[in-house]
């Protein structure tokens, strides 16, 4: 049995737009992913997305939920300036991939996917788990409307710590010298007895003349 999933869809291609409202952001950018892919497998050009134009989707996404009434933007030809073309499916359904599959089996929805485009905008508006509204906007126009995002600097690298210095080795101490031997102490030298004085003897000298008598004399006679 065959399951077809229920999805209210609108399509017109004209010169009108809208205003701005919260959205489901995951749900938008997966449309986007959606369309580019049948796009590439058609052998077209990716649509590249421009925020006017979801600013302006997601406020007719939220204006139809607030209403429950799924119509076109009837000011979809000033949603921004500039453009050759316009284009816009609308519709409510429960999942990105059923209204994608929706789109494609309808022929004026498939044209605006397979258009000469070379912006969109998606906007969704989430109102239960079962039930979406979404306003897919394709416009043709000047090249170079949007700019890419500017590349986040690369964050500086972290400076490589320094290493820590090796401790130098402590220096091997010195082996201490060897004690020098304690010369040992001569012996005392022995006292040689000290010679004897000689002996001084004092010879009665002979009888002398009276003018040699207090003369004395030293006879020293050696050890």
């Amino acid at each position: 049995m065959v399951r077809r999933i229920a999805a209210i869809l609108g399509v017109l291609t004209v010169l009108v737009a809208g205003l701005a409202a919260p959205a489901m952001a995951g749900a938008e950018s997966s449309f986007v992913a959606e369309i580019n892919a049948e796009r590439a497998a058609a052998g077209l050009e990716p649509l590249e997305v421009y925020w006017d134009l979801v600013d302006d989707a997601r406020a007719h996404s939220q204006v139809m939920m607030d209403g429950d009434d799924l119509h076109h933007n009837p000011n979809l030809g000033s949603v921004t300036t500039g453009w050759y073309s316009l284009g816009e499916n609308v519709g409510v359904g429960p999942s990105v991939s059923s209204l994608h599959t929706a789109f494609m089996n309808s022929a004026g929805h498939r044209a605006n996917i397979l258009g000469e485009y070379n912006y969109v905008g998606v906007g969704v508006v989430v109102e239960t788990d079962t039930k979406m509204w979404v306003t897919v906007v394709f416009m043709s126009g000047p090249e170079g409307l949007v700019t890419p995002p500017e590349p986040e600097p690369a964050p500086e690298p972290e400076p490589t710590p320094e290493p820590e210095p090796t401790p130098e080795p402590e220096p091997t101490p010195e082996p201490e010298p060897a004690p020098k031997p304690t010369p040992a102490p001569n012996p005392p030298a022995e006292r040689t007895a000290p010679n004897p004085v000689a002996e001084v003897k004092r010879a009665d000298p002979p009888p002398v003349s009276p003018v040699l008598q207090h003369v004395g004399l030293i006879t020293i006679r050696p050890v």
